[in-house]
């Protein structure tokens, strides 16, 4: 199990936050997640996502699904993309777990 890092900083002694449940470790958001079960910094690692046709294999739990700069929420495994015309379409995936996943789909 695995979170994504959403807030990093200096916790100051005395304040609220000081006083809440923290996982300590040096992290940048862009490479490093938390394991749930360790409570531990890892790093990310490489995206397992391919692109076939116009589907997205492997695509893991809790991912965050972008195409033409459009949210869709949440995915996860095999995702069919239906498009209206023909072209090609950037799409992003991001998971706490991995790398972000930039490619393109191409319609003919």
């Amino acid at each position: 199990m695995s979170g994504a890092i959403i807030q990093h900083g200096v916790l100051q002694p005395g304040t609220e936050d000081y006083y809440k449940p923290y996982v300590v470790g040096e992290a940048r958001l862009d490479v490093h997640y938390v394991d749930l079960e360790t409570l531990t910094v890892k790093e990310k690692t490489a995206s397992p996502i391919v692109v076939s046709g116009s589907n997205l294999l492997n695509v893991p739990a809790y991912s965050k699904l972008r195409v033409n700069d459009k949210e869709y929420g949440e995915v996860s495994g095999t995702v069919e993309l239906e498009f209206d015309f023909s072209g090609s379409y950037p799409v992003v995936v991001r998971s706490p777990q991995h790398l972000d996943f930039t490619g393109t789909v191409v319609i003919p």
